[in-house]
């Protein structure tokens, strides 16, 4: 398997590139090396023999640069919220970028996904090929302690697998909670409520109106966050649908039912029954955003496309929101010298 690099602008002195890989089964999967950005991944339609592209994106690099939504981008230092922007290491508290209603969101203003990546290697297997990216971000960037090397592998195989894994080490006690922010469609429709989900997890994080942690745990049993056996994603036939038509979709946190096999067992399987297909999301980290595009009101998206609310998913595979404020989610402190390792995969086959 070859990657295939062309250049498709700059951002200062900075070379932005598309790194291109097929599978020997007709699977294209597409990189930038700005934001880290998987930018496509198309897939041949059996029965139409058409190619479909899975992935909610920009048509060019102009389209990202002026993006807010972050689609498929690296999200860092912080995936997701942290209140009030406050963080408290060693008893010193650090001030972090308040960017979204007074609080800080996926690393401040300009986050992982805003950044040139450094292309460090590109290597090529028989069965896979691996793309490797890093960033360093100083001391004091949106108010996070620590020079921080992160580094991103991206391997896609011929088993229509990619597998992105992320490593970071810091000179100074900081915390990291990095992820991927594809939106995916695997259907012809302009939305994704038809798509049929499940979720290894029996608990959510119960947050307030502006989706901070309360730091209590929601039993998902017979509720509108029950996705524990396979159902559509459409929430309007629950009782209790209200609580997710207030933020037009789902945004919500999902805990998720530890495994020492998690590279084998998925966290989250979608099937959308016309193409006929099914992506499996494995993960090493205790916990699955659900977002439905809740924001994606009026938004140009590929080809001209007019992206609308719920027109993609994401799962978010992450630390829990705000964990540095609660003594009883698991530990997003990265001290000095120690390893941030996150363990991703997105797996896509046909029924």
């Amino acid at each position: 398997m070859n990657w295939l690099k062309a250049y498709v602008g700059s951002i200062g002195p900075e070379d932005i590139y598309l790194i291109e890989c097929t599978n020997k089964n007709g699977q294209t999967v597409q990189i930038l090396n700005y934001g880290g950005i998987v930018h496509k991944w198309s897939v041949p339609i059996v029965h139409s023999g058409k190619l479909h592209d899975i992935l909610l994106g920009k048509d060019d690099l102009e389209g990202y640069l002026a993006d807010q939504a972050n689609f498929g981008c690296i999200i860092g230092r912080y995936a997701n919220r942290i209140a009030k922007g406050n963080l408290v290491i060693d008893n010193q508290t650090y001030l972090l970028s308040r960017n979204l209603n007074g609080h800080h969101l996926h690393g401040g203003f300009l986050g992982f996904g805003k950044k040139v990546w450094k292309i460090e290697d590109i290597q090529q297997e028989n069965d896979h090929a691996t793309l490797i990216l890093s960033y360093e971000s100083p001391d004091g960037e949106e108010g996070y302690p620590g020079n921080l090397k992160t580094v991103v592998r991206y391997t896609f195989t011929n088993h229509n697998e990619l597998i992105i894994t992320f490593y970071a080490q810091s000179d100074k006690n900081t915390v990291c909670n990095l992820t991927n922010h594809c939106y995916f469609n695997l259907g012809n429709t302009s939305q994704i409520l038809d798509h049929e989900l499940q979720i290894k997890a029996s608990q959510i994080t119960e947050t307030d109106e502006n989706l901070i942690p309360t730091g209590k745990f929601t039993d998902v049993h017979n509720t509108i966050y029950d996705f524990t056996k396979p159902r559509s994603v459409q929430w309007k036939d629950f009782p209790e649908a209200d609580l997710v038509d207030k933020q037009n979709g789902y945004d919500n946190n999902f805990v998720i039912i530890p495994s020492e096999n998690y590279q084998e067992l998925p966290v989250a399987v979608v099937r959308e029954n016309e193409n006929r297909l099914v992506l499996e999301v494995f993960s090493s980290k205790p916990g699955l955003q659900l977002y439905t595009g809740n924001w994606l009101e009026g938004i140009k998206g590929k080809n001209n496309t007019i992206y609308q609310k719920n027109a993609g998913f994401c799962l978010e595979a992450q630390y829990f929101p705000d964990s540095p404020h609660h003594q009883d989610f698991p530990d997003t402190l990265l001290k000095t010298g120690a390893t941030y390792h996150h363990y991703l995969k997105y797996k896509l086959t046909t029924k």
